[in-house]
């Protein structure tokens, strides 16, 4: 899928906060490892302001470029050099209590974690929205100034990435798509999945699902198949944003990426009738509330657990003041603006938003894949009770080490360099 069009290498630049139990085993993070991009992912519109070629601070491209590499891909290098450079800058360390590893110990090999935990005693920190910096009132001083919304990667105690907030949306269409996709639901004849009732808010939800359930088969849900029409209106008037979103996953997560890809095209090669609803999610919902979006305290505990969800608000609103995303036992409130993506494992943190204060609307389209998907895919897509006794029991015994195949998949970063200490 590559990158959105616009995916700016600068904007994207995120300040990392690397999620320490013990304050002296800090992390740094490994940029190249932790953000993997290439040459693909950049376009020449990147290149808008950046000056000439041979930065006097970067050097002549000359001796590190092939004998026959186009002026294009010059650029590209001295782009992601640059890309990598800014990143190292936008560095910000913070302590939390539990990594995604000591969450992972209450899933179930595949669904999530069925307990909630508690934030650290020294309270949640708040990550606003901004400049790109990272401003908790302890460190406000020592912020770079930025000209960019830069987005933010929150690494755990284990040096793996676990949340990724991207930069403020700039991308009209993509505003527009999320605008739209609540007008066509409100407007049509469907009605909501459920309708103010739900445990987790009081607000309207609309979901468009590809999953097992309690079948032996994965299949469309029904509001889907009720709804064939609505539904291929929505997918098509929601590409921008699935672009946009996806582009950034298989940027910022590239093997959890692969992982959730992988595994719709194996559905899609087993059953052809069948295509992921958000694309590489097999399932997205549009909650619409008057009084704007707000969830309670809750775990997505039927997501994969070694896995992310996504969450797009939109509306017209305040992040600052409004609807911020607690993620309770990382000890972490994000402000998430209109058209913001933000990825997290959603089935093993608690978290829930707060509410709109101001005058405005709050919606919000989320997208993810279930657990019972990938356990479909992972056993020859196949049911457990297809499984032969022997089968079933390797399965059962395999569990545990599914869950820490599945943390591998997320980016990592190298180990602070001892001569820059610990914060």
């Amino acid at each position: 899928a590559g990158l959105p069009p616009d995916y700016d290498s600068l904007s994207h630049s995120p300040a990392t906060i690397s999620i320490n139990e013990d304050p002296a085993a800090a992390h740094t993070c490994d940029a190249p490892h932790a953000h993997t991009n290439t040459s693909d992912d950049f376009t020449d519109s990147d290149t808008a302001g950046d000056g000439a070629l041979d930065a006097p601070h970067l050097g002549s491209t000359a001796a590190r470029d092939p004998p026959h590499s186009t002026r294009r891909q010059q650029r590209q290098r001295l782009r992601q050099q640059r890309f990598h450079e800014r990143r190292e800058k936008e560095k910000r360390e913070y302590k939390a209590r539990q990594s995604t590893g000591q969450r992972a110990k209450g899933a179930r090999g595949y669904a999530g974690n069925r307990v909630s935990g508690q934030p650290p005693e020294e309270g949640m920190i708040e990550i606003p929205m901004g400049d790109g910096c990272v401003r908790p009132a302890a460190c406000s001083a020592q912020c770079l100034s930025s000209p960019y919304s830069a987005a933010v990667s929150v690494f755990d105690a284990e040096g793996r990435k676990t949340v990724h907030r991207a930069n403020r949306c700039q991308r009209a269409d993509v505003l527009h798509a999320c605008h739209e996709a609540a007008r066509l639901v409100q407007g049509d004849r469907m009605k909501p999945t459920f309708n103010n009732t739900q445990s987790r808010g009081n607000f309207k939800t609309y979901y468009f699902s590809l999953h097992r359930g309690s079948t032996a088969l994965p299949r469309f849900s029904k509001d889907i198949e009720e709804n064939r029409d609505l539904y291929d209106r929505l997918t098509n008037v929601l590409k921008p944003l699935m672009r946009y979103v996806e582009g950034i996953f298989k940027a910022e997560f590239p093997q959890l990426y692969k992982r959730y890809a992988d595994a719709m095209a194996d559905i899609k090669k087993m059953h052809p009738e069948l295509d992921a609803c958000f694309s590489p999610f097999a399932s997205f919902c549009i909650n619409i509330s008057e009084t704007g979006v707000v969830t309670v305290k809750h775990i997505d505990m039927q997501n994969l657990a070694p896995g992310l969800c996504v969450v797009i608000p939109f509306g017209d609103f305040d992040p600052a003041l409004d609807c911020k995303l607690h993620v309770v036992e990382l000890g972490y409130t994000f402000q998430v603006a209109a058209g913001t993506p933000i990825f997290f494992p959603s089935a093993l943190y608690t978290h829930y938003n707060s509410a709109l204060i101001s005058k405005g609307m709050r919606g919000s389209i989320v997208a993810w894949t279930g657990a019972s998907i990938f356990q479909y895919v992972d056993l020859g897509c196949r049911a457990v009770k297809h499984l032969s006794k022997s089968e079933a029991a390797e399965y059962k015994a395999g569990l545990e080490n599914r869950v820490k195949e599945g943390l591998g998949l997320f980016p990592k970063m190298k180990t602070r360099p001892a001569d820059l200490g610990a914060k």
